[in-house]
């Protein structure tokens, strides 16, 4: 147990020097100086949700507007091989009962290694899940498919490490190497 805790430590380590110490891709990236505000990115959406009382009037003293749901995402790029993304999800409770929420669903860093992958780092969705729904489709049924994902990641989100050979689904070969917490939130 020592010896694989103490390997995957050192494959932690040798992968996170290779993050830091790799520069940028080329030059002429390197040489393109981009302000500030080109540099970040924000999207989301929001829902939002009314309640009037009965009957035409749909003006007057009692409305409940509100917003239902809000998950505003901000992502920075830090270089041209580094960014950092923090997603929010901000919910409203039942109508009429003044609770809300606030969780942050998303918070981490991610590096391009040229020639290697991405290395990404803190809370976010796991890199499972939907390949387990598509590749054993066949095999079982998909209540089981969604009971042994959720039991593996809990609100498919996590805290860990994972290596990527490419962020884009689309490659002929793409691998994915996870070391989570398995606690989810």
């Amino acid at each position: 147990m020592r010896i694989g805790l103490r390997c995957a430590r050192q494959l932690i380590a040798v992968v996170a020097v290779a993050a830091i110490v790799a520069g940028p891709i080329s030059a002429a990236d390197a040489a393109k100086e981009q302000t500030w505000y080109d540099r970040i990115t924000v999207k989301g959406y929001v829902q939002f949700d009314a309640i009037f009382p009965q009957g035409n009037a749909v003006a007057g003293p009692y409305s409940n507007l509100r917003i239902r749901r809000a998950r505003p995402t901000i992502i920075a790029a830090l270089d041209p091989l580094t960014k950092v993304q923090v997603q929010v999800d901000a919910g409203s409770g039942k109508a009429g009962s003044g609770q809300s929420t606030v969780l942050v669903t998303d918070t981490f860093a991610e590096r391009t290694l040229p020639g290697f992958g991405v290395i990404r780092f803190g809370q976010y969705l796991v890199p499972f899940g939907s390949e387990v729904y598509e590749d054993n489709a066949a095999l079982r049924s998909p209540l089981e498919l969604s009971f042994a994902a959720e039991s593996v990641a809990l609100a498919e989100r996590d805290i860990g490490l994972t290596l990527m050979s490419s962020t884009n689904p689309a490659d002929k070969t793409h691998w994915t190497l996870a070391f989570v917490n398995g606690q989810g939130f």
